[in-house]
């Protein structure tokens, strides 16, 4: 199994060189490192081109301002090549065996994600110190879903997910500003992908120190709880959506009084807006019943239960590994200094695919989106809950360019085709039927007559070709609704 770590990068010049020697240095190397650094100013970008130089092209870097973690994780996942990806904050550290012990878990059950346990790494007198984990435990019996909301969960560090999985869940919502892992997880967990946890590996989330800010250490400012809170509007959202929201009540009610506990300090507008969603999808309960429930949740919030407390150690793996590799590069050759590096951006296209029981068909319609002479275009395929699903052939097709989307029940083509048209990210939607397919030139000649088009111009139409059973076919070419735009040509037969 090859393993593809992205690393997204903001300002991490202390840490990035032990965290990228930590990936170096395991039981079970990974075939590629991927740093995309998003504007660092303190010389982070550097250190990276230095591993790049030092590492045979297992270490590639990247640079891209995008201001949020999710958005650079999504860049590093368009450019990995591996077949399970890890996304691996720039800053936390991993033990020797966790991708030994991940990939292990990979293979016990394919088209999963895998986890390992994991500790916070603390300064203490001016050492690094293993300390347990910081969320609450999961209870007894208690599905991963539940506990995920209720306030447990692994960090990306401690996560290996399968490219079928990652793919299927949709990638990163590049939108969310906080907690965008967990909502890349609790979308897979919502969709069935299974959570395989292993006996082994140890991954270290870091603690910065006070003052010190990451990508993802917003937590605690109003765009970090109003992200918090807008993640899971949309969890609760889904939840009703698959009509299983009776049973997550308890759970999803817990996140969003967590959200207002933390906001209700310096935010009291956020945190009573939170509350308010909190009693909202609450079990049925009395208003006096609620205040009591209230109080005693924020006197608990600060005795949450933990792993235990042993095992505090000085951690220090992957040092030995950077520090070989750093004294290889030459300090003054830095590659890809002058080099005008790729830009990834959003798509210009989203085509939106709903799909059921015609898996046999599918691949057509998907070749004739990828043959397409206009290439900027993302495929959101939606299962409308087929009895064959059809996420393995998504998966089998290997290109970035595809998410794919499972309904938990058959809702009809329009509501697949809904929900492609929420999760889309590009100025320009197209819908596809999975047993018809395209011409090459579609894409092109559509994109280009809309701007070439006034702006009050919302939908670009052509023509169509019907195939009978024997083969016979015929076009169908639309009658001219108006005048042709100046300098426009009308519409081109078999588009």
């Amino acid at each position: 199994m090859n393993v593809s770590v992205i690393i997204p990068c903001h300002n991490a010049g202390p840490y990035l060189a032990q965290t990228i020697g930590s990936a170096l240095d395991q039981s079970r190397p990974p075939q590629e490192i991927i740093v995309v650094d998003d504007g660092s100013t303190d010389g982070s970008l550097a250190v990276a081109r230095r591993f790049a130089a030092g590492c045979d092209g297992v270490v590639r870097v990247f640079a891209e301002c995008s201001g949020r973690a999710s958005r650079t994780r999504s860049i590093g996942a368009a450019l990995a090549t591996g077949d399970a990806l890890m996304f691996l904050d720039a800053d936390d550290v991993l033990a020797p065996d966790v991708f030994e012990a991940l990939t292990d878990a990979l293979s016990c059950q394919p088209g999963s994600i895998a986890a390992c346990g994991w500790r916070r790494l603390q300064r203490e007198d001016g050492q690094w110190m293993s300390r347990p984990a910081s969320c609450i435990a999961r209870s007894k019996n208690q599905d991963v879903l539940g506990a995920w909301l209720s306030g447990w969960y692994y960090p990306t560090c401690s996560v290996l997910w399968s490219r079928e999985a990652f793919i299927r869940t949709g990638g990163w919502d590049e939108e969310a500003t906080l907690n965008d892992d967990g909502d890349l997880v609790m979308r897979a967990l919502l969709m069935g992908v299974p959570l395989v946890e292993s006996a082994f590996g140890t991954s270290y989330y870091r603690k910065l120190p006070d003052g010190q800010v990451s990508l993802t250490s917003t937590r605690y400012t109003y765009g970090g709880l109003a992200g918090r809170l807008a993640i899971r509007e949309k969890i609760a959202r889904l939840l009703e959506e698959q009509q299983v929201i009776n049973a997550y009540r308890a759970p999803i009610s817990r996140s969003f009084a967590l959200i207002a506990a933390d906001a209700a300090g310096s935010y009291p507008g956020l945190s009573q807006q939170a509350w308010q969603r909190s009693r909202h999808f609450a079990p049925t309960i009395g208003s006096r019943l609620w205040a009591l429930a209230r109080q005693r949740f924020l006197r608990g919030k600060s005795s949450r239960p933990g792993a235990s407390r042993n095992r505090v150690e000085e951690i220090r793996f992957g040092l030995d590994a950077a520090a070989r590799v750093l004294e290889s590069a030459s300090n003054e050759a830095v590659p890809g200094a002058s080099v005008s590096l790729p830009s990834v951006q959003r798509p210009t296209v989203s085509v939106v695919i709903a799909t059921c029981k015609r898996t046999q068909q599918l691949p057509k319609a998907l070749d004739s989106v990828l043959n397409q002479t206009f290439a900027d275009f993302e495929i959101l395929v939606v299962d409308d809950a087929s009895s064959r699903e059809p996420a393995s052939v998504v998966a089998s097709y290997h290109d970035a360019r595809l998410r794919y989307f499972r309904q938990s029940q058959n809702q009809s083509v329009a509501a697949a085709r809904n929900r492609g048209l929420r999760e889309a990210r590009a100025s320009y939607v197209a819908f596809l039927d999975d047993h018809d397919e395209w011409f090459p030139k579609k894409l092109e000649m559509q994109v280009d007559l809309f701007r070439r088009s006034p702006t009050d111009v919302g939908m670009i139409y052509t023509g169509s070709e019907s195939v009978s059973d024997g083969g016979g076919a015929y076009g169908v070419y639309p009658y001219r609704a108006r005048a042709p735009l100046s300098g426009v040509s009308g519409e081109e037969p078999g588009a």
